[in-house]
């Protein structure tokens, strides 16, 4: 399987953050209706760090990493195309496959606007490694533990996962 970042897997991460947006430009607008237009920064300025700052800086981040380049998984294998490089990676090839999850990812508790980011970071046995961002595919993590077997694969949770 063919999988590269396009516009609907990075709007598919943007979803949390464009619903969050709508939502409280909503409560701005009625704030704005109900108090003075001078109160209208200090909501702006919690928006901005909590919701607005976090997931851009994670999606640009998670973007500059895989931006043009294909990668395929398939049994046993990941083959990553970079301009004309190819790198086939078998999976005795493979030290360990590491997943930088947030600590609110698939908990079903209240979610932040970049809980569902995630990166993989493939370690081979020369010592390299590279990575593999969720804007490829938000299941990213479902298609390595199913595809890469007698690879030993760990989830790290962190507050922030970047890379």
């Amino acid at each position: 399987m063919q999988l590269k970042i396009n516009f609907f897997s990075q709007l598919k991460m943007l979803t949390d953050f464009i619903v969050m947006s709508v939502i409280c430009s909503i409560a701005i607008l009625g704030i704005v209706e109900a108090c003075e237009p001078n109160v209208v920064p200090f909501f702006l300025i919690p928006y901005s760090l909590l919701f607005f700052f976090p997931p851009i800086i994670l999606h640009l981040n998670y973007f500059e990493k895989n931006k043009n380049i294909i990668f395929e998984i398939r049994k046993n294998e990941i083959v990553k195309i970079k301009n004309k490089e190819i790198l086939e990676v078998r999976n005795n090839d493979i030290k360990e496959i590491v997943f930088f999850t947030s600590f609110t990812r698939n908990t079903g508790t209240s979610r932040l606007t970049y809980s569902s980011y995630y990166y993989a970071k493939i370690e081979l046995l020369d010592g390299n490694y590279f990575v593999i961002t969720s804007l490829v595919s938000s299941k990213i993590d479902e298609m390595l533990k199913e595809n890469m077997n007698d690879v030993k694969i760990k989830t790290e949770k962190v507050f922030y996962p970047m890379i």
